[in-house]
């Protein structure tokens, strides 16, 4: 959690939430998503991908989030960022649907 820039307090509060027992459950796949991640950069040749691209944030996501949006605004060469208003990581599902089909529905860039 630290690794992507959670700050000690919100640990903090995670620790003392109901859904900690559930995330010491699976903390042990943390390991294979540091693996695949690596240095957390971009992978190599994303800015050479011509598709449009949407990059999604949420309001309530946090920094990391803003820092990686900003990266892929910056590497993709045809890219639109929205930012889903009260949503989190754990974005539901109809928002993002809905946000999906709004961008799909948008005219060829």
């Amino acid at each position: 959690m630290r690794q992507v820039g959670l700050p000690e307090e919100q640990i903090a509060g995670m620790r003392r939430s109901a859904m900690w027992a559930e995330l010491e459950t699976i903390a042990h796949t943390l390991a294979y998503d540091a693996a695949v991640m690596g240095d957390a950069g971009l992978p190599a040749g994303v800015a050479s991908l011509e598709v449009p691209s949407l990059v999604l944030t949420g309001t309530e996501t946090g920094a990391w989030t803003d820092r990686t949006a900003a990266a892929l605004m910056a590497a993709l060469p045809v890219v639109e960022h929205r930012v889903l208003e009260g949503q989190s990581h754990a974005v539901d599902a109809n928002v993002l649907a809905e946000a999906m089909e709004d961008w799909l529905a948008s005219p060829v860039r």
